[in-house]
């Protein structure tokens, strides 16, 4: 048994790489002898993997030990694997799970009197009430754990003031937090643990900069790095060079200060690529800001190379900070666009899809019932609710179905790619345009002006002013013309120009394309609405240039690096018209969505298809009307490239689950279809297509995350192989979006690039009286 305790103290002194091995030995040595230390080796496993952020592992790990644990009546060790797989479910955003093995374990440390297990329990319930953002629960949660191992001198008192005084930092209460902290640096056990000792130090140090004593704050950061000196701890060796990094920057020592973000950086990259989902992984830099600081930095760089007049450190330091910027921008659509054959290797098994169409199905019944009830008045109903609840878990296990099926989606689930580098970047510049990256931070943000002539960068106004007047643009100029408010929209297109515009406008050629990669909130705003600064008479930026828009510069490096010289021949167009009719001769027909909510028919679909078809020597398939169906769509993409694919269809947008939104097709007799074309089904075709457009209402719309930009029908597009698409960021009106529609396409036949020919489309529509709320919402993304 010397293997086992050996390992045991190992995990304590945080000599991971050691516990490891010891375990595997013990494992080896005790397998089908002795259950009960083959799962306490498995635990310990685990508790490493956890930490080193092998989340997907762990849980592996926990589990199987948890059933080991059951089979040899060792109810004590059941109890420390639930609370095991409790803490890790917190960390999967998996809340009520983990509520519920906590909430077990306190139940029986209680009766049981085991003071530790009780302190062990709360202290996962005031993470997961954290997590949901009760913070007075998990405060109260947190000073009952305190309470009871201060009474019981407990193992965990060092650890329970330390999570105590976090909460109370927090909040801002320093004077609160400082004397648990420095009494929890006292504490022996703690000490022995380097990884505990060295959270302290950070939790201290936050103190200290808190009170302005940046030289002691600088002190209890190094302890951090010092203690723990290897990368078995990403997450917390990422704050602590965060933490300094910031801090030497306010002592004016800047390249020390780069050099501490570049190092979280890494560590960010590492705790990154070790989390088990793409869901997890989007999130990370939302969390953290090594990068936006490491951008600020190599921009002050800039600054004082340009004053030096030293244009080659100028450059470098350029690239440095766009690179730097680039790195939480986009970056799991950029790892899954580097896999060839995306489209193709997705495709999984009909009956494990059709599965998942009716849980989808399920779901939206669920929404569309608790929807009437509250339009109706009527008072929550707990049914309902454990309905929805039910639905949500159902259509959640059907995807996990559909990717346990696809290998591929399981290898995509671990994508780890570098950004683009300015070399690569430059060469997808559009000849004689500009691209212009937006990178919103806090307390400054920035603009990245890329050119034939050079590179530029601008300061701009914080994060939070220019999302709110973006956000409050985009509520004005999506108000139907009958209600709009022309003198509101004309004040806010001017200032957010100033703002957005104002500071690179000299920069930007006139008359030449123009490529955006907007951050955050502005990936919502049309910025061909902007009023130029200076113009006479003030004119909008769509009449100074072809704009459109990409994810990101690499992702536009990328999908200018896989194919095409930019020429768009429309031969092969694919039209598809998908209102369902009551009969074959096309006479009015219903429709509801399947939330419930009714639809309002699109009587120029037919003849926006019928125009655009007339425009093509090669007018490829239309499908239209009850011909329109999903299963028909499919067999043709799937069949055939389309040059150009065009959908005159109702878009149905879930912000809460993006795979969920799509496209409204017909209901076909026979099939297995639903008759909803969803991101879901898109990520299962390769499209091998120059352009889609979805023309429909709010096409571009979906859940909006920091650094990945909008999830929802164009990034499943362009995963699925589409090198450009033309979607709609609000509600659109069907006559008018016909008359565009149809412009846009002769534009094209014409020889105009889609950006230029769908600017002309809106500078006609202009020009015949038509309001920003008909023209603005309907923009192209990815390749230019």
């Amino acid at each position: 048994m010397i293997l086992v305790y050996l390992a045991q103290a190992e995990f304590r002194l945080g000599d991971l790489e050691s516990v490891w091995r010891r375990a595997d030995e013990a494992i080896a040595r005790w397998d089908g002898v002795r259950p009960d230390v083959v799962a306490a080796m498995e635990m310990l496993q685990g508790r490493v993997t956890h930490l080193t952020g092998d989340l997907a592992h762990a849980q592996t790990l926990f589990e199987r030990a948890g059933v080991r644990f059951a089979g040899s009546g060792d109810a004590e060790n059941r109890m420390v694997t639930l609370l095991a797989r409790a803490n890790l479910h917190v960390s999967l955003d998996e809340l009520d799970e983990a509520t519920a093995l906590a909430t077990e374990v306190l139940t029986w440390a209680s009766a049981a009197g085991l003071v530790d297990h009780e302190i062990q329990a709360r202290w996962v319930l005031a993470h997961a009430s954290n997590a949901r953002g009760d913070r007075d629960a998990a405060l109260a949660e947190l000073r009952a754990c305190l309470a009871l191992a201060e009474e019981h001198r407990s193992i965990h008192t060092g650890a329970a003031r330390v999570m105590t005084a976090r909460e109370l930092l927090d909040r801002g209460r320093i004077d609160e937090a400082e004397p648990l902290l420095r009494a929890a640096l006292e504490d022996e056990g703690l000490q022995r643990n380097p990884y505990s000792a060295a959270a302290t130090h950070l939790s201290l140090g936050m103190v200290e900069k808190a009170q302005g004593d940046l030289d002691a704050a600088e002190r209890s950061f190094g302890h951090v790095i010092r203690d723990l000196g290897e990368e078995v701890y990403p997450s917390l060796l990422a704050d602590a060079h965060i933490e300094r990094g910031l801090v030497r920057s306010e002592l004016g020592r800047w390249d020390e200060a780069a050099a501490d973000m570049l190092a979280a950086g890494g560590y960010l990259e590492l705790e990154r690529a070790q989390l088990p989902t793409e869901e997890l992984r989007m999130t990370t830099f939302e969390k953290r800001n090594a990068w936006d600081v490491l951008t600020e930095l190599f921009v002050v760089r800039i600054e004082r190379a340009v004053r030096a007049g030293d244009e080659a450190a100028a450059r470098r330091a350029f690239g440095h900070a766009l690179g730097s910027s680039e790195r939480r921008k986009a970056r799991e659509l950029l790892a899954i666009l580097d896999r060839p054959e995306v489209g193709a290797a997705l495709a999984v098994d009909r009956a494990v899809r059709a599965r998942r169409a009716a849980a989808s199905r399920q779901l939206s019944t669920a929404q569309a019932r608790i929807r009437a009830r509250a339009e109706r008045g009527d008072p929550p109903e707990p049914d309902l609710d454990a309905a929805l609840d039910a639905a949500t878990h159902a259509f959640e296990d059907a995807e996990r179905r559909v990717r346990a099926a696809s290998p591929r989606r399981t290898e995509l689930e671990r994508p780890a790619i570098a950004p683009a580098d300015l070399a690569a970047i430059r060469a997808a510049v559009p000849d004689g345009g500009a691209l212009v990256v937006y990178a919103l931070t806090d307390p400054v943000s920035f603009a990245f002006v890329v050119t034939e002539e050079g590179e530029h960068v601008a300061r701009l106004a914080p994060r939070e002013e220019l999302e709110a007047d973006a956000r409050g643009l985009v509520r004005l100029l999506a108000r139907p013309p009958e209600r709009s408010l022309p003198d509101a929209i004309a004040t806010s297109t001017r200032s957010l120009g100033e703002k957005l515009l104002g500071p690179i406008v000299e920069r930007l050629p006139a008359e030449a394309p123009l490529v955006i990669v907007p951050d955050g909130a502005l990936h919502l705003l049309p910025f061909e609405v902007l009023t130029v600064p200076g113009s006479e008479p003030a004119a909008s930026l769509l009449r100074r240039a072809p704009v459109s828009y990409a994810p990101s510069a690499s992702v536009l490096a990328r999908l200018a690096a896989a194919g095409g010289d930019g020429a768009e021949e429309a031969a092969g167009l694919l039209l598809a018209l998908a209102f369902p009719i009551a009969g074959e001769d096309g006479g009015p027909g219903t429709a509801r969505a399947p939330t419930g909510e009714p639809l309002e028919p699109l009587p120029h679909a037919r003849a926006e298809v019928a125009a655009n078809a007339r425009l093509h020597d090669e007018p490829g398939v239309g499908l239209r009307g009850a011909a329109a169906t999903e299963a028909a769509l499919k067999r043709e993409l799937r069949a055939h490239d389309h040059d150009t694919i065009h959908l005159a269809v109702h878009g149905l947008i879930d912000d809460e689950t993006p795979l969920r939104s799509g496209v409204l097709l017909a209901a076909g007799e026979g099939d297995a279809e639903d008759g909803l074309f969803q991101v879901a089904d898109i990520l299962t075709i390769e499209l091998r297509s120059e352009l889609v457009v979805v023309s429909g209402c709010e096409t571009g719309r979906g859940e909006l995350r920091r650094g990945e930009g909008i999830l929802g029908l164009n990034r499943a597009l362009l995963i699925a192989g589409a090198r450009r698409t033309c979607l709609s960021l609000w509600r659109v009106a069907d006559a008018e979006t016909a008359a565009l529609m149809t412009a846009f396409h002769r534009h094209r036949r014409a020889g105009l690039s889609a950006a230029a020919a769908l600017r002309r489309a809106k500078l006609e529509r202009i020009d015949a009286g038509a309001s920003p709320f008909h023209w603005a919402p309907f923009v192209l993304s990815g390749a230019h």
